[in-house]
């Protein structure tokens, strides 16, 4: 009889203990993500990924630096993100995996840190969205979108819009943030682009980007009452952009009044995150919580497709992007060309 109480005293000990350890590990992931986001910001991450490893003893700079990136890549040791051999420090199986999301971690940890750091003060709640906007780091944004495209969305898109196997036109990327996925697209189509966005960061790195590209057009603009019509226009896309717009039936005004801005558009490519909902749990990573703290309520997926119902668009097809939750391709169609 004592042999069965000790063993049960012990299993509960033990799983006790192993909830400690998973309590920890869930506080530990943040800092897990903002120590990637550091290397990142620091080159450090780059060189790892070229060279395959980081050595301590090879970085440069003031002492307090060389503390940081020292205890950097221990916690990520701990962490089986790295693992050490000798002095060198070399992406685990998980790490390899875990740094495609970079670009999700640098829109959390960078993009929005301002939320975050600022979100518990008294005046807070007060803020109208013109002030919580200067809390956003639009860079970091921007650079983040690029980075978790071309890594999950871009290739996506691409490979769909080589499927309609159009010969020629001109595309146009709404919101188009630094005109990455715009760039590409335009190299590999050969299509002429136009790139609209309102943010001044966005536009400055996109113009940058494409400055010796005499086929790309940068706008500023602001999408949801665009001043100008594009009858030049055959494709549509936007990624990760209407999300911020509410309520459903005043989206649906915008995407109507995308049909007279470009009469001549044939497909929209609508890329978007929803949030989760009854018939889909799962959610990407701070979209719902990072929204919130801006007041705005994203949509699920059933309001999406109520929205596109409310259009004078039509579902072409719908297509869940592999490694994003939450995330799915639209494309969509004018209703008077089906």
């Amino acid at each position: 009889m004592p042999t069965k109480i000790n063993k049960t005293l012990r299993d509960a000990t033990t799983s006790k203990d192993s909830l400690a350890n998973l309590a920890q590990r869930y506080i530990s992931s943040g800092v897990v993500c903002h120590s990637l986001v550091f290397l990142k910001k620091s080159k450090l991450l780059d060189r790892l990924l070229s060279s395959n490893f980081l050595e301590l003893e090879s970085i440069k700079g003031t002492r307090s630096k060389k503390i940081m990136v020292k205890k950097t890549l221990k916690e990520l040791e701990i962490n089986d993100v790295l693992h050490r051999i000798d002095e060198r420090y070399y992406l685990t199986e998980f790490g390899t995996e875990l740094v495609k999301y970079i670009g999700l971690m640098l829109y959390i940890y960078d993009g929005y840190s301002g939320l975050f750091s600022n979100f518990f003060k008294p005046h807070f709640q007060n803020l109208n969205k013109k002030k919580l906007s200067t809390l956003i780091n639009d860079e970091a944004v921007v650079l983040g979108s690029d980075d978790l495209a071309q890594n999950f969305i871009n290739p996506f898109i691409i490979r769909h819009l080589l499927d309609l196997d159009i010969k020629k036109g001109t595309i146009c990327d709404l919101g188009c943030g630094g005109a990455s996925r715009l760039h590409l697209i335009a190299q590999i189509t050969r299509f002429n682009a136009i790139g609209i966005d309102i943010s001044e960061k966005a536009l400055s790195l996109a113009k940058k980007l494409t400055k010796n590209t005499k086929r790309i057009k940068i706008v500023k603009d602001n999408i949801s009452h665009l001043r100008t019509s594009y009858p030049e226009v055959t494709i549509l896309m936007q990624t990760m952009v209407m999300h911020d717009f509410s309520p459903t039936h005043n989206c649906s005004k915008i995407l109507d009044s995308f049909l007279d801005k470009f009469p001549n558009m044939e497909y929209f490519f609508y890329c978007d995150i929803v949030a989760p909902s009854g018939d889909m749990k799962s959610q990407l990573p701070g979209f719902d919580y990072i929204h919130a703290m801006q007041g705005i309520e994203t949509r699920t997926y059933n309001e999406t497709i109520t929205m596109f119902e409310q259009s004078n668009f039509e579902v072409v097809s719908e297509n869940f992007i592999e490694g994003l939750s939450n995330t799915i391709l639209w494309v969509l169609k004018p209703e008077k060309t089906l």
